[in-house]
């Protein structure tokens, strides 16, 4: 299996931002836009490619803000989203599902509150939720005075201490050896969680994190966009959405899956037994039959659900053990207490707090120097 694959390009959005792109899978399949991990960028979409285009899904991923050459802007999810709508409408697609993992998964959201009449399907997987706002402590405590500092419009000093806490982990982490990158994303990872990361995958986490980690700002960004206050509501998504959690993930818990399931209108939650956070993301029917998600069609249109030959599997082609621990088709909640009322303010990037809430309950678990 080639590590190279797809098509690697650069788009220019409407507001002159030049962005790297990549396109994967079957080109003539049903179009998925993929949000990495964090922190990541585009090329680790590749890590599904061939289990794409065996699902006739062509796959389309961007770098977010501050990845590798992609231009760095104020803090927030909202962008995000608009980017994600720009994207479609320069590729001349007319609909198409978004997917979001881990760091990735709160811009899904975005993505599908940004284009309601297009994004038809919507999938977080493992994805992160506001975390400062959870019930417990959290893997990602040692950041709390930052978000708290951000929350009190302090951004730019959020900024800079978040950075030291990135540099800390990543410094020189690009130049060093693809088995050093291997070892400072997933230390402390059980071996059952890695059964994914195979020759191939290991050489496309290092292609991707060589690129994405020019800089921090992407990480720093990230963290600062989902951690607290998010500047969409959740609420605002009209379309279905599957949220996929592994039972023993101490990253991004199922209690995480709850707390979007909250708030948004059509959730179904599944949980995988057994699994943890790598395995989730990347391995298993991120698309089964039961999303409901439009069957690639090699027309380009939304069609009839997969059939079971059709189905996303992960990377080793196994299905994977699933509970559906949970389904909500929620109506007339209100606004999300997670929604900020304004967004980002020029260039100091500065917030106006909206109304707080503790939400769900989230237990902590081992800390891995990513989210992602």
């Amino acid at each position: 299996m080639e590590i190279l694959a797809g098509v690697d390009t650069t788009v220019i959005l409407p507001d002159r931002r030049a962005v790297p792109l990549w396109e994967g899978g079957d080109p003539d399949g049903w179009p998925v836009l993929f949000h990495s991990g964090t922190p990541s960028g585009r090329l680790q979409a590749l890590q599904v490619h061939e289990a794409a285009a065996a699902a006739e899904v062509r796959l389309i991923s961007f770098n977010r803000p501050g990845y590798g050459s992609a231009p760095t802007v104020p803090p927030g999810l909202a962008s995000v989203g608009a980017d994600g709508r720009a994207v479609r409408e320069l590729l001349d697609i007319p609909a198409w599902s978004v997917v979001g993992i881990s760091g990735g998964g709160p811009y899904a959201v975005a993505s599908a509150a940004a284009d309601p009449g297009a994004v038809v399907r919507a999938m977080v997987v493992a994805g992160i939720g506001p975390w400062t706002l959870l019930d417990g402590p959290q893997p990602l405590e040692n950041e709390r005075p930052f978000h708290q500092l951000a929350g009190r419009g302090e951004v730019d000093a959020a900024w800079a201490g978040l950075s030291e806490i990135v540099a800390r982990w990543a410094d020189g982490l690009v130049d060093k050896s693809d088995a050093d990158i291997i070892d400072a994303y997933f230390e402390g990872a059980p071996p059952s969680d890695l059964e994914w990361l195979d020759a191939t995958a290991r050489g496309r986490w290092t292609l991707d994190a060589r690129d994405a980690l020019q800089r921090y700002d992407g990480a720093v960004r990230d963290h600062l966009s989902w951690s607290g206050l998010w500047d969409i509501d959740p609420g605002d998504v009209t379309c279905p959405v599957s949220l996929v959690y592994g039972m023993i993930d101490p990253e991004c818990p199922p209690q995480h899956g709850e707390w979007y399931a909250r708030y948004l209108h059509r959730a179904t939650l599944h949980v995988r037994d057994g699994a943890a956070h790598g395995m989730t993301c990347f391995t298993g029917p991120l698309w089964p039959q039961a999303t409901g998600l439009p069957h690639a069609m090699r027309s380009g249109r939304p069609g009839t659900r997969p059939s079971p030959a059709k189905l996303w599997m992960g990377l080793d082609g196994r299905s994977g053990g699933w509970v559906t621990r949970d389904r909500h088709s929620m109506s007339a909640l209100g606004r999300s207490p997670c929604c900020v009322a304004s967004t980002a303010m020029a260039a100091r990037g500065q917030w106006r707090s909206g109304s707080l809430g503790s939400t769900a309950t989230c237990t902590g678990g081992t800390r891995w120097p990513t989210v992602g």
